[in-house]
């Protein structure tokens, strides 16, 4: 196969046939309107297996819209040898015939190199055709691409001419394309960016980054089209995604994952360069292309959080305070209460008594009364037919009569004494109560007040107000011109993350980046990164397992973090002791230094739970990671119970020790004590999370 215009090829053709009776196809590529149509056109004889050689000219320039000068020869053996679906062809040996010695052409461009490549025949047109005689019948092609690739692969190299120079652009420039082919499994891509990938494959830049990175198989793992799994995992979860390049197809790729949504307005609304900030129309995934805006708004985030746990201190204490002043004054009114009720008492019982008193004067008096009717009448006859004898009964029923009466009379003064005495006590117990109760409703006011302001603060500590996102995709380099001058731990990816790490450990992070380099990984891991993927390099599986298990490890334990600095910011922590005077189990406030102990354990366990034991340690460790979170809840219990652990069966009888507590001591005394017991990731958050409850409520 000759490919030059017209007059060239047929002098190539007619000088062959001088030395031998070649048969040839010749192809003008003037007749193509650019170099990469000419090349799709190959595509036809890809199955031409009666080709075994391709002779090439270098002196051919297309039109004034893709100028290629005079090295138009030296372009074309670049795609043909980097076109895989050339099929065949690019395996073919290929002759240069230059105008020009190989000396200049390897020095007007590094990736000319591939003339000195193995299966390529530069020859200088002077000793032309000598040199093309020998040089055709010694020709070998290659036997596979594999082989091609193997030989050639250290002759493929980067030019300042290229579209895209570095490995970090070509992999944001390709790698959208092949994630979102990945998930789309043998479907179509969708059509917003298929006519983009077509015209980039199409490029040099683009076949020699395939040539030197990938095979033509796409990588797609079993279970890489089942895009419901990961919908589901992510329904209801919010994404912030921070990545300078995010418009090459990235966040449009990533939102049609987490959604299945990917129409062409959805591509617009992601491709919009007015907003630094953008969001997708459900609010599920929000990207940044800014580090200083993603440095506020997480520089926001801390402060707001600062504030939050502040605020939760303060009125916690208010809280506390108007609670124990409110269950005193209580106390006080209840006791005040009773005292009123005994003196109502009292007052209505001589009340009654006085009136039976009164009422059995009454009848005592009219006794009295007939009993002197009937002396007098007795002693009026006595002086004229009575004897003084017959009127002693009537004078003796008229004395017991009278001093009846009088002791009578002398009750119902003393009742009205005492009545006057009881009405006093009354009043002034009634006045005390009613000053109590109005004391008693203040207070009562201020602690409901003091309720709804902590209640709150409790709401404004929700993660929807302090922290919207379920998760982090954070590209490692959002300053380039900065980043590629730093060591690892200076990126502004990294530090972005150390940011968020320390503002809040349980918001997870998976690195999104370019680099391979083993050591960003290692300092993106260490400093607390849930997952990391290689753009290109990582399967849409690995991205779908990672998002899957980010999310999931953190939706368990993200808001134990919050409890454990809400137990920080508290002013007070209180624990129980056993009094061996009173026999009775009392409260106490713990000093600073135990508090400071629990807050470490607490933090500690965090990070447990968030990560496996290493393979040393489990080789010098009978514990595992939950297994220590178990036996650190033991540890904080014990802080929690002074002098009552020897004596807590006793205690537990008698139900001053609650079933939480019970199951607490329960599973870290199974993981201390029972040979080849491990404690389950669900126990261990289980026994996490009531010890935090207790401590909040201690």
């Amino acid at each position: 196969m000759v490919i030059a215009n017209k007059p060239i090829s047929s002098a190539i053709v007619s000088t062959l046939s001088l030395l031998n009776s070649y048969n040839s196809v010749q192809i003008n590529p003037l007749e193509s309107p650019d170099l990469e149509t000419f090349v799709d056109n190959l595509e036809g004889l890809k199955d031409d297996n009666s080709i075994s050689a391709i002779i090439i000219s270098d002196s051919l320039t297309f039109n004034e819209e893709y100028p290629i000068h005079d090295l138009f020869g030296i372009e074309l053996i670049k795609h043909i040898r980097l076109t895989g679906s050339l099929g065949s062809l690019c395996l073919l040996p290929i002759i240069l015939l230059s105008s020009k010695e190989i000396m200049l052409h390897l020095k007007s461009k590094r990736d000319n190199i591939i003339l000195a490549s193995p299966g390529c025949y530069p020859i200088y047109v002077p000793f032309f055709i000598s040199e093309v005689f020998n040089t055709i019948n010694g020709l070998t092609r290659f036997e596979s691409q594999e082989e091609m690739r193997n030989v050639l692969n250290e002759y493929i190299v980067w030019s300042k001419d290229d579209d895209v120079t570095s490995e970090h652009d070509n992999f944001n420039r390709y790698g959208p394309f092949k994630l979102l082919e990945e998930y789309c499994g043998d479907g179509e891509m969708p059509e917003v960016m298929s006519k983009e990938y077509r015209v980039m494959t199409r490029r040099l830049w683009f076949k020699k980054y395939q040539f030197l990175r990938f095979s033509d198989t796409r990588m797609i793992s079993d279970d890489a089209i089942e895009g419901d799994t990961i919908k589901n995992e992510v329904r209801g979860k919010k994404i912030l995604y921070i990545d300078d390049e995010h418009r090459n197809g990235w966040s449009f790729v990533i939102y049609s994952i987490i959604s299945g949504n990917h129409g062409n307005d959805i591509y617009e609304v992601f491709q919009d360069k007015d907003r630094n900030i953008i969001e997708s129309p459900d609010g599920k995934l929000t990207c940044i292309d800014s580090y200083d805006e993603a440095f506020s708004i997480f520089e926001d985030y801390k402060n707001r959080s600062t504030g939050a746990l502040s605020s939760y201190s303060e009125v916690e204490d208010r809280k506390i305070v108007f609670s124990e002043q409110y269950t005193g004054i209580q106390d006080g009114f209840s006791e005040t209460e009773h005292r009123f009720k005994t003196a109502e008492e009292n007052l209505n019982r001589i009340d009654k008594e006085m009136l039976a008193t009164e009422k059995k004067l009454s009848e005592i008096h009219t006794t009295l009364k007939g009993s002197m009717d009937i002396f007098a009448d007795a002693y009026t006859l006595s002086t004229d037919d009575v004897e003084p004898e017959g009127i002693e009964p009537q004078l003796r029923a008229l004395t017991d009569a009278h001093r009846e009466y009088k002791e009578t009379l002398d009750k119902l003064l003393k009742n009205k004494d005492d009545h006057k005495r009881s009405r006093e006590l009354y009043d002034k117990q009634k006045e005390g109560l009613e000053r109590q109760s109005r004391s008693l409703q203040e207070i009562k006011s201020e602690k409901e007040k003091a309720s709804g302001d902590y209640e709150h603060a409790i709401k404004l500590l929700a993660r929807d107000e302090l922290f919207p996102y379920d998760l982090v995709i954070l590209d490692l380099r959002l300053e380039k011109v900065e980043d590629g001058q730093v060591p690892p731990q200076a990126l502004s990816g990294i530090r972005l993350l150390r940011q968020i790490k320390k503002t809040h450990p349980g918001i997870p992070v998976i690195i999104f980046t370019a680099s391979q380099k083993a050591i960003n990984y290692k300092e993106a891991i260490d400093k607390g990164a849930s997952g990391y993927w290689i753009k290109v390099v990582n399967s849409y599986s690995d991205l779908k397992n990672g998002l899957i298990k980010s999310l999931a490890n953190a939706g368990q334990i993200r808001d134990l973090w919050t409890e454990i600095k809400k137990v920080e910011a508290k002013s007070r922590l209180n624990y129980r002791r056993e009094n061996s005077s009173t026999q009775r189990l009392e409260k106490a406030v713990m000093d600073e230094q135990k508090k400071a102990d629990i807050i470490r354990l607490l933090k500690e366990s965090f990070l447990m739970l968030q990560g496996e034991k290493s393979r040393y340690e489990e080789s010098i460790c009978d514990y595992d990671n939950y297994s220590r979170i178990a036996l650190n809840m033991g540890l904080i219990q014990e802080e929690r119970f002074v002098n009552i652990l020897n004596n807590w069966q006793k205690w537990a009888r008698k139900n001053k020790i609650d079933n939480t507590e019970k199951t607490i001591r329960q599973i870290r005394n199974s993981a201390a004590h029972e040979t080849g017991a491990t404690v389950t990731r669900e126990d261990a958050i289980k026994v996490f999370g009531s010890t935090l409850d207790k401590c909040l409520r201690s």
